[in-house]
């Protein structure tokens, strides 16, 4: 009971605390020379965890294990462009409390990028890692999973704020290139163990990212060309005057020398610069499987354009190589070239594990609620008693130790309670019925192969009077374009590129 209340308490002065310092008194955590690439892919707070998933978003690592849980996520995980190298840089003045370094298993040891999970030992999870304790305030920055030989500063080093201190990996328990970000409350990190990092009120400490750094990374810088100036000519003497050839009426055409393509989740900035400068702004086409959409013009810089590619303009279903396309006019040359690929839209956590395994869900009905919190009072019983688990219950261990703190006990029964009570399960179990429906053919994924599927199956249901409640997704109990809308809705909130 005393655990309980001092729980609450903590869980009330963390809420308490999280409004005290602004997203504006602190920096995005990636160098400006290239942070406007970067972006929050995994948020802080309670998700639906799925390593598979989570691994093949960068093809070809090799997975040491695969599994689907329910699991709080202490920090946010900041991504940008595979292939490209991000400085990562301090968020505060302070001093650095440890790094993975310092810490007394393999002390000085500096991890590979693994591009695989589960990876043993490597900092406790973090790989390579630094945590910075802001001189100001006491609060502690985690940075994690940083990339081999880039980490150099051991406990007691100074920062600044700006200053470099690692550069974006993909070392320790991690899947692919991204930066684990945390912010925790001061922080007396104990020396036993494998690792400096963890600590036994680990998670309750953690406070919000975002409330620091800010939820999105800043915009690309836009660089004035500074113009010069041409020296004066001295006046020319009829002898120095050189007979020029009679100028004709025709001029050629500006022509394209040079274009830049970078792009996030949701759009992508293209940059063109032609040979000279024109009266108006190119008008680009860009073409994506055969749909074509216009850029948005952002800036005019002399002879150099930049536009931007919003996806989320296209269907929902296309995806491939991005091409561009400058209509020619009186002043431009025709010009198209293919600029990037678009990933195709879809949602890979529809496992049926993460439905029916959930964290809680002990009884596996894919709900959390209070049968289950009396399966885990009854499990306690039996364990502080003595008695003989069965398999069964052996397997309801897995998913009843809600605190991860090893035991199963009132405690644990309690978070479950909470779970349910709090956690809107309702919606979310409706949710992940929704998304499992649209995965028509089991594999795991909803994609694209499911809405061909489904196209297919509601053409032959109109011509042939055929019904398989199967597609009918929005259970109307009929096969038609409504179910084809449905599956477009369902892929758009929760699909990721």
């Amino acid at each position: 009971m005393k655990k309980l209340v001092k729980l609450t308490v903590l869980t009330v002065l963390l809420f308490t605390c999280k409004n005290i310092v602004k997203a504006a008194d602190y920096i995005w955590p990636i160098d400006e020379k290239n942070a406007y690439e970067t972006y929050i892919e995994y948020n802080y707070g309670r998700r639906t965890y799925n390593s598979k998933a989570y691994d093949l978003k960068y093809p070809g690592g090799q997975l040491e294990g695969y599994y689907s849980r329910n699991e709080n996520h202490y920090g946010v995980d900041i991504t940008g462009i595979k292939g490209q190298n991000y400085d990562v840089i301090s968020v505060v003045d302070g001093t650095v409390l440890t790094t993975s370094l310092d810490q007394l298993w393999n002390p000085s040891l500096s991890y590979i990028d693994r591009n695989q999970r589960n990876a043993s030992f490597d900092g406790g999870g973090y790989g390579n890692y630094i945590v910075i304790k802001e001189d100001k305030t006491g609060k502690c920055f985690l940075y994690g999973h940083l990339k081999a030989n880039s980490v150099t500063l051991r406990n007691g080093n100074k920062v600044t704020k700006g200053q470099k201190i690692g550069v974006m990996g993909s070392s320790g328990d991690s899947g692919h290139m991204h930066l684990h970000f945390e912010v925790r409350l001061n922080q007396n990190y104990t020396t036993t163990g494998k690792n400096l990092v963890i600590t036994t009120t680990y998670g309750l400490e953690t406070l919000n990212p975002t409330d620091y750094i800010g939820t999105k990374a800043p915009e690309k810088p836009v660089v004035e060309e500074k113009k010069i100036e041409q020296p004066v000519k001295p006046e020319e003497t009829k002898e120095d005057k050189k007979i020029e050839p009679e100028k004709t009426n025709k001029e050629t055409k500006a022509q394209v020398i040079n274009t830049e393509y970078s792009s996030n989740k949701d759009y992508g900035i293209l940059t063109i610069t032609l040979d000279k400068n024109v009266t108006t702004s190119p008008s680009i086409n860009i073409i994506i499987n055969s749909e074509k959409r216009k850029a948005i013009v952002l800036s005019k810089e002399y002879n150099k354009y930049t536009y931007k590619v919003k996806y989320n303009e296209f269907d929902i279903t296309t995806f491939g190589e991005i091409t561009m396309e400058i209509d020619s006019n009186n002043e431009l040359e025709y010009f198209s070239k293919t600029i990037g690929y678009l990933n195709e839209l879809k949602i890979k956590d529809t496992y049926e594990e993460s439905y029916y395994n959930k964290l809680g869900d002990l009884n596996k009905d894919g709900k959390v609620n209070a049968v289950d919190a009396s399966l885990t009072l009854s499990l306690y019983s039996k364990i502080i008693s003595h008695e003989e688990l069965t398999e069964e219950e052996k397997d309801q261990m897995t998913r009843a130790d809600m605190d991860k703190d090893g035991r199963i006990n009132s405690i644990d029964a309690s978070l479950i309670l909470d779970y349910y009570a709090n956690k809107s399960t309702s919606w979310a179990d409706e949710k992940q019925e929704k998304i499992i429906s649209c995965d028509v053919n089991k594999d795991h994924a909803v994609n694209y192969q499911d809405y061909s599927m489904i196209n297919a199956m509601i053409r032959n249901g109109e011509q042939n009077n055929v019904y398989d409640r199967k597609f009918d997704l929005n259970k109307d109990g009929v096969l038609n374009k409504n179910d084809i809308e449905f599956y477009k809705q369902i892929l758009k909130e929760y699909g990721t590129r």
